[in-house]
């Protein structure tokens, strides 16, 4: 929700604000259901996590100091007033987390960029933004001055050009080393549709509306993006792949919770970098990307890499490590976060129903409730039954069924199975 403005005032943040937000989340709560509320405010820092409250207002708040701060960093290739404010940057509290991003279907908001960059290096970038292609949008101040609101300009075309790359050489690596830092951080990352296939300026939009929003609000031709897909020598295919590749890498790393601790480390100026830990402390993960179009050599004496434990660059897991290490690698995220968890649901599982039964003779509950408690879970099995009636009835395809149910196999607790 964008609610930084009351119905009928032209007031910023008042508290009857932040009160209607209280009162949504009380309903949410009480409703018990799946449902975030998040706010939109594009706001400085302070201003913009107030709309946490004290865990009892929005569930997520949009980090909208990102795209200014990312991108400044990668256009003038020094991570120093990232890897700063993301030091200051307090940690969410459980149940809340940051909406991080770097493009949206508007601009790239300037204001959460105030305090945070100074004012010369502001208009350093906003100069290079100009000749990547940027259309500017303005705000009145109250002595009636005009200041940069947004720049308006696709976040692929803002990474382009840099005064290091002049000739776009690192234009794709720039691009998705970008996103690689809103994958790596605490809280949630979130992409913008057009951003996934490294989408231009749509000039053409924006000649014939002269809405400068327009510029980053390409709309695709169904066919044609999927055309484009199926060309691997196409910038939009090697866009979505690499998107596709850190996306389900990510994914399953449980030191990338979104609560999980972070770390911000300042090792070095072209360097972005932070540990990240899962809430277990079973998992580490340094996450360092490079913001420079070169080769920078870091010694890693100066992260915390414990001498004893295997330690593995996940972006070239299939093609740097030997087989026994992969194994040893796979194996061990198996057991830590697949067979043990399992074993402790399934144990406790079996526990629960000896006590369910018991009830039952004890005529405490009786036959009819504990089946109806049986069938209001949603087991793999229910769920199993439901999709092959689908497939029986021509509404699910055979295909789609086996890559959900193949790997399970039948008579799994069975020991005397051949299965």
């Amino acid at each position: 929700m964008c609610i930084r403005y009351m119905s009928g005032t032209t007031c910023l943040n008042l508290t009857q604000t932040h009160e209607i937000i209280k009162l949504l989340r009380d309903i949410v709560d009480q409703l018990e259901k799946d449902i975030i509320i998040v706010t939109e405010t594009n706001l400085p820092k302070q201003e913009n996590l107030s709309y946490f409250g004290k865990n009892d207002e929005a569930h997520w708040v949009y980090n909208f100091p990102l795209p200014p701060l990312v991108i400044n960093t990668f256009l003038f290739e020094d991570a120093s007033a990232l890897t700063k404010w993301s030091m200051k940057m307090p940690p969410a509290q459980i149940g809340n987390a940051y909406l991080n991003f770097i493009a949206s279907h508007d601009g790239i908001g300037m204001r959460p960029a105030e305090g945070v960059l100074t004012d010369k290096e502001i208009k350093k970038m906003l100069q290079r933004l100009k000749k990547n292609g940027s259309q500017f949008s303005m705000r009145k101040l109250s002595n009636g001055e005009e200041k940069v609101y947004e720049a308006n300009i696709s976040l692929f075309d803002a990474l382009k050009f840099t005064d290091s790359d002049k000739k776009g050489k690192f234009d794709l690596k720039r691009f998705i080393a970008a996103h690689c830092i809103i994958l790596a951080i605490e809280g949630i990352p979130a992409f913008y549709f057009n951003s996934l296939f490294a989408t231009k300026n749509d000039e053409k939009a924006f000649a014939s509306s002269g809405i400068k929003r327009n510029l980053n609000r390409y709309k695709w031709d169904y066919s044609s993006l999927i055309s484009l897909l199926n060309e691997k020598d196409s910038i939009e295919y090697k866009s979505y792949d690499a998107f596709k590749n850190l996306i389900s890498i990510r994914k399953v790393q449980p030191a990338f919770h979104p609560n999980a601790t972070q770390f911000t480390l300042n090792l070095d100026k072209n360097i972005f970098s932070v540990w990240r830990q899962s809430r277990d402390r079973k998992q580490s993960i340094f996450a360092l990307t490079n913001v420079s179009s070169q080769t920078i050599k870091l010694n890693t004496n100066k992260i915390n890499l414990i001498d004893d434990e295997q330690w593995f660059d996940l972006l070239s897991l299939n093609k740097k490590i030997s087989p026994v290490q992969k194994i040893f690698f796979l194996t061990k995220i198996i057991k830590d976060y697949g067979t043990l968890p399992f074993a402790g649901m399934a144990r406790m599982a079996f526990i629960s129903q000896i006590i369910l039964l018991d009830l039952k003779k004890l005529k405490l509950i009786d036959i009819t409730e504990l089946e109806n408690f049986f069938n209001s879970l949603n087991l793999i099995n229910y769920e199993i039954s439901k999709d092959h009636e689908k497939v029986l009835n021509k509404k699910l395809k055979k295909k789609i069924f086996l890559e959900k149910y193949g790997h399970i196999r039948p008579s799994t607790y069975d020991i005397n199975s051949l299965n």
